[in-house]
């Protein structure tokens, strides 16, 4: 929730740098600024927190329902530390005999490339190089030595006198975004996924594009620096190279198609513009039309292989489905990791709630909410189709201690809730707990309820893989068949 909150030292700086006003003014401009951002970020957060409890919704992932509690907790400091769990003991006391396990298993994971669900989860320890990682650089960071040149001669390329050129200024922007997010993202012990470095994909795409015009302008007017150019080409390539072989375990002696095009590429596009340099007539000479054109089209040829592997990365999450609720890039879903097959996690198969809502549409008898159930992930679906209130009882992931069983039965007594799911919970909600969670209110409902057939609402098109999911209705009556 304090995401954007990461851009603020650099758009001060920024401002601070490059306003035409003077230093007085820029103070007090910033200042007053900063009052009216903290008024307006933390109004919704105060009125949200001082409207009584039984009349606001509940903060999720949170153990008092406070939403400034999520912000500074979870979602603040939590995304640096592993704060106490909010869970309850029973949950703790459940993945204790595990942890071991797990620690053991998550160490070896870290010493090579993941498979199977482990690739789901960011497992690069937190520190300085942790962005070096190859899953995690095999998201945004494939132009990483074009993006260093744009830095290094990006802020030389006005020779005005001064910093505050609008180039430099340009550079900073991008530069202290970059290192803003990197750090946080490098330090962060606590909850951290791939998808997260969206956030740093637009500094790094500005940096690149600042670092290939600056290269090639070098390249054009000084045969000196011009090297730099196809240097980068080659550095890019073998960066490229080291991302695969980090992510995927694949090594120089292996033959890929994909590696065999970017190095034919990089060398050939380097090749070509090294020639040029060396028979250029005059250190500083500027190039002519035809040698402007050859350039180019070197340049075009490296900048083509360099954009393959990310290209091939971006379009697995395309062509192959991965898991909805954890996106990421990443080729070893359709090539071999490690020199096994390709490391594909099976997608859940997507819930048809037809009969469902059919079924509780024809036993609706003004309830407040048409089902209950344990997450969001079925009740989501269900209030899109119907339109009616469906209540997650244990909020996203079936973790929130929302209802208690008293609560329930008053709602259940004040027919405000007649049918409730239980077992619906996903894949990774079950391994966070909230089978555990939901237990009190699991055995309460098998013991105060009815079980519905399940002929009478399960749709042709579900699976097996939901076969655990068990309709009680609590105030038993004749059921119309849907």
């Amino acid at each position: 929730m304090l995401a954007a909150f990461v851009m603020l030292p650099t758009s001060a700086l920024v401002y601070c740098l490059g306003a035409p006003l003077a230093w007085r003014r820029r103070i007090v401009d910033l200042a007053v600024a900063g009052v009216v951002l903290i008024a307006v970020s933390f109004s919704w957060v105060l009125a949200y927190d001082l409207t009584p409890p039984d009349r606001r919704p509940y903060a999720g992932t949170t153990s008092k329902n406070s939403m400034l509690g999520l912000a500074v907790g979870p979602y603040g400091l939590g995304r640096f530390v592993r704060l106490a769990e909010f869970r309850s003991a029973s949950i703790a006391a459940a993945a204790a005999p595990t942890t071991e396990a797990a620690g053991s298993t998550d160490r070896a994971l870290e010493a090579g490339p993941r498979r199977g669900l482990a690739r789901l989860f960011v497992r690069a320890p937190a520190g300085a190089l942790r962005l070096a990682d190859g899953q995690l650089a095999g998201q945004v960071g494939w132009l990483l030595p074009v993006v260093l040149a744009g830095v290094v001669l990006g802020a030389s390329r006005d020779r005005t006198r001064g910093p505050l050129s609008g180039t430099r200024l340009a550079v900073i922007l991008w530069l202290g975004w970059l290192v803003t997010y990197g750090v946080v993202y490098s330090y962060a012990g606590g909850f951290f996924h791939f998808y997260y470095l969206v956030t740093i994909a637009p500094p790094l795409a500005a940096l690149a594009g600042i670092g290939l015009v600056v290269l090639c302008e070098a390249f054009l007017q000084s045969a000196r620096r011009g090297t730099l150019l196809p240097v980068t080409l080659l550095l890019t390539a073998g960066w490229q190279l080291y991302i695969d072989a980090s992510a995927l375990g694949w090594t120089l002696g292996e033959s890929h198609p994909l590696h065999i095009a970017l190095v034919s590429g990089a060398l050939l596009s380097a090749a070509v513009l090294i020639v040029m340099l060396a028979v250029r007539p005059g250190a500083s000479r500027p190039l002519g039309p035809r040698a402007r054109a050859l350039a180019a089209s070197a340049v075009a040829i490296g900048l083509v292989a360099a954009l393959l592997a990310p290209a091939a990365w971006a379009l697995s999450s395309v062509l192959v489905p991965g898991a909805a609720a954890l996106p990421s890039a990443d080729l070893g879903r359709f090539v071999p990791v490690a020199g096994e097959a390709p490391a594909r996690v099976r997608v859940a198969e997507r819930y048809d709630p037809t009969g469902l809502v059919e079924f509780l549409e024809a036993n609706y008898a003004g309830e407040r909410y048409l089902l209950a159930t344990t997450t969001t992930r079925l009740a989501a679906p269900i209030f899109i189709a119907s339109g009616r209130s469906v209540m997650a009882m244990g909020g996203f992931h079936g973790l929130d201690p929302i209802l208690t069983p008293e609560r329930l039965a008053a709602m259940v007594e004040a027919r405000q809730i007649r049918f409730v799911m239980v077992g619906d919970a996903g894949f990774i909600s079950r391994r966070l707990g909230a089978d555990v969670a939901a237990r009190p209110i699991t055995e309460w409902v098998q013991a105060k309820g009815q079980l519905v057939d399940p002929a009478l609402w399960r749709s042709s098109a579900l699976g097996g893989r939901r076969s655990g999911m068990r309709l009680y209705d609590l105030r038993p009556a004749p059921p119309t068949a849907r």
